[in-house]
């Protein structure tokens, strides 16, 4: 049986994800051509993924409170690599994770 496959929609990117509901965002967003996020450890002890989820259905595994705390998760704020999704989503991108993504951006030109 396959996995029902979710719209993953970048707030403000105008880009758009297909991401099936056993995969977490980072490895959907992995797959794409586009990356509007970073790409770290892949297993939530960096914090480099840090995305708010405006809306939309999800379900997130353990994540290191250092980076996600109690009143961050009750915001909407997640690990993409810790977070999977159960509808269609629309997030985020944090201006401390855009400003990564325009760092990786300048050392790879």
């Amino acid at each position: 049986m396959t996995a029902p496959i979710y719209k993953v929609k970048v707030l403000g990117a105008e880009l758009l994800y297909a991401c099936p509901e056993d995969q977490t965002l980072m490895r959907a967003m992995g797959w794409s051509t586009e990356r509007s996020v970073p790409i770290g450890c892949r297993k939530g002890a960096c914090g480099v993924c840090r995305i708010k989820i405006l809306s939309g259905a999800f379900e997130t595994s353990s994540q290191a409170s250092r980076h996600i705390t109690v009143e961050d998760a009750t915001q909407g704020y997640v690990l993409g690599c810790r977070t999977r999704p159960n509808s269609d989503l629309v997030i985020d991108i944090p201006a401390g994770t855009q400003a990564l993504i325009k760092k990786s951006a300048k050392i790879s030109a």
